[in-house]
């Protein structure tokens, strides 16, 4: 296949042994198919049709009022339908560019949405994406795309790209799986004249870590740093271990290192481990004459080591000078996932689609909030599509938007004004402690989504 954007190409014959090598406009690799002119229709095509095939599938077991619930579908969604569509997406993210293409990824998601919320066809695509509280795939898909080149240390066009990360360490740089570490020693027979205790704290979102170094009873050493804020206790706990070592390596002398966090002892320990740190100590043990081990000490039982390396770890988070600065990867995640919710709350704020749902849900937060996912009645309220008089009458199937009041039969009226909800309404006012609103809040969305089911019944 050669591959170029151009209309016309030469023509190129290849031949092994005389026969000839055809030429061809696309090919399947890994999952993935790669056109010519790489384009990526056929690509799209066939998640489409995959998809699809689900979703058709999917319906054969649902309704709106009877079948799965709307949570299994979500969860059916999430973690088998957008994982089809989302594959690799860090080749063929570039197709977001064209609008054509991103509405047609959409189109899918909206089908999904509908299904989830149990509503109208006639439902905009944003206001069933947040009322299904499921990310905009196209979003998604810059989050992934985003998120693999994070992994792999690339530029991803973020503010993050400015930041240094710990990342995960390279097969080569690893262990051979067939030497053992040998650091870690429960009973070990060995007599250690330093006894060192290491620890990290995290107090008001500041990092430190320090260890200490005991002799019959005697602090002869002791040594702290503060991290980045963004790093996590893990880190702490390890670069804490790190120092000690290196301390014990400088005035060359053997030691037993007490530590009170498992999760640091198993990486340390693990010949299959990839963080850096981890690897780092087991290097350094591996190379060094002298015997180092490391055991496990239960925290906060009033051990004086233990005690010390906690009092000294809490004082490091207040140094003023930041030691260590390379960010877990978790970090860079979380700053990508704000990333996406801000740009799905800005095209949330912008839109003209969905303004009924929106005085529901102002903000992509609000609807994050409310945990829960509406029902067939309560998503026409939700969205102002279903047995309403103004919808009725905007769809041509009722003469007149009037309801049983005279006024004009719309979410807001029958919510907060028709005088036939007075009962029900009251009632859910005294629940809440406060006068009903279009606005929904996580405290007590529940007696909202309560009272629309009774007042549905007069409609």
């Amino acid at each position: 296949m050669l591959i170029s954007k151009k209309r016309k190409t030469r023509d190129i014959v290849l031949q092994i042994n005389g026969s000839r090598i055809e030429l061809v406009n696309s090919l399947k690799y890994l999952g993935v198919i790669i056109e010519n002119k790489n384009k990526w229709n056929l690509h799209l095509d066939m998640i489409s049709k995959k998809s699809l095939k689900l979703y058709h599938q999917i319906m054969r077991t649902t309704g709106k009022e009877w079948g799965l619930s709307g949570e299994v579908l979500r969860t059916i969604y999430t973690v088998a339908i957008e994982p089809i569509l989302t594959y690799a997406c860090s080749s063929w993210h570039g197709v977001l560019d064209f609008k054509t293409k991103r509405a047609k990824l959409l189109s899918i998601q909206r089908s999904f949405a509908i299904s989830i919320i149990k509503g109208y066809r006639t439902i905009s695509t944003e206001a069933a994406i947040v009322l299904a509280n499921i990310d905009p795939l196209d979003l998604k898909i810059l989050y992934c795309t985003n998120r693999y080149h994070l992994k792999q240390g690339n530029p991803t066009n973020n503010c993050i790209d400015l930041i240094p990360f710990q990342l995960r360490a390279p097969f080569s740089n690893r262990l051979h799986p067939a030497l053992s570490t040998n650091i870690e020693s429960r009973n070990c027979p060995q007599h250690h004249r330093i006894d060192i205790f290491t620890d990290g704290s995290k107090i008001d979102n500041q990092t430190g870590c320090a260890f200490a170094a005991i002799e019959n009873n005697n602090i002869i050493h002791s040594t702290k740093l503060r991290l980045a804020d963004e790093c996590s206790v893990f880190q702490a706990e390890l670069l804490a271990i790190l120092q000690a070592i290196q301390w014990c390596i400088a005035n060359d002398l053997d030691a037993r290192i007490h530590c009170d966090s498992q999760a640091a002892i198993k990486a340390v320990c693990s010949r299959y481990t990839s963080d850096d740190l981890a690897l780092t100590i087991q290097r350094m043990v591996n190379s060094y004459n002298k015997h180092i081990c490391l055991t496990w000490v239960k925290a906060h039982v009033g051990i004086t080591g233990n005690e010390l390396a906690d009092t000294l770890a809490k004082e490091a988070t207040k140094e003023q000078s930041i030691s260590y600065d390379r960010r877990p990867i978790s970090y860079g995640l979380r700053v990508l996932k704000l990333k996406m919710l801000k740009d799905w709350n800005d095209r949330w704020q912008t839109s003209n689609k969905g303004r009924i749902t929106a005085s529901f849900f102002p903000t992509i937060k609000n609807r994050k909030e409310c945990r829960f996912l509406p029902n067939f009645v309560q998503t026409q309220f939700l969205t102002g599509h279903g047995k309403l008089g103004s919808y009725l009458f905007k769809m041509q199937i009722r003469q007149s938007d009037a309801c049983v009041c005279g006024e004009s039969q719309t979410v807001e009226h029958v919510l907060l004004y028709c005088p036939a909800t007075l009962s029900s309404r009251t009632e859910a006012e005294s629940r809440i402690g406060r006068s009903i609103s279009m606005g929904m809040e996580k405290a007590d969305h529940i007696h909202i989504l309560d009272y629309m089911m009774k007042a549905f019944k007069i409609l």
